[in-house]
């Protein structure tokens, strides 16, 4: 896919051995794609001038989650992010 901006890289890592099932890993890395493409225009901004950041998030829980607590957890790591960069 062509990058909006070159200088971010972002990728999501599921565990086979908790989630045997490949629909259930693509399930997952969906719904945190998602959020993250809702959610990637602060971030997006501050990035725009001759900055890079690559990011990668492991999940490490042992459920589905649901696109609402994965919005409020992707929002609240962002923000941690968004003041650190700062």
């Amino acid at each position: 896919y062509p990058a909006e901006n070159p200088g971010i890289q972002f990728a999501v890592s599921v565990s086979k051995r908790l989630f045997p099932k490949a629909t259930d890993r693509n399930t997952i890395k969906r719904r945190i794609r998602e959020c993250y493409r809702l959610q990637k225009n602060e971030l997006s901004d501050l990035l725009a001038t001759n900055h890079k950041c690559s990011l990668m998030l492991v999940y490490t829980g042992k459920k589905i989650p649901l696109s609402a607590d994965i919005n409020i957890q992707l929002k609240s790591l962002l923000t941690s992010l968004l003041k650190s960069i700062k």
